[in-house]
């Protein structure tokens, strides 16, 4: 005689989608260089200005060090950071 079990649900195999794994805007930090001096505006963060350390060769993850006070920070390109050359 066999029990009726209701049936388990199966595993989510296809997660939804986070922040990390959402497509996103491709950001062109192609131009920027080592040394450039910039401005960082980081989401719901006052903008900052740095400068450029390093950067990937693909440009996808770029360096930077703050101008006043801070520590040195690399940001990918599907961050929510905008990272501007300042003219």
């Amino acid at each position: 005689m066999t029990k009726n079990h209701p049936r388990r649900s199966e595993p989510d195999m296809h997660p939804s989608r986070t922040s990390l794994s959402a497509p996103t805007a491709r950001k062109d930090w192609g131009s920027l260089r080592p040394h450039d001096r910039v401005t960082v505006h980081e989401a719901k963060k006052l903008p900052y200005e740095a400068v450029v350390d390093v950067l990937t060769q693909d440009a996808t993850v770029v360096w930077v060090l703050p101008i006043r006070i801070g520590i040195r920070r690399a940001f990918h390109y599907s961050d929510d950071v905008d990272i501007v050359e300042m003219s």
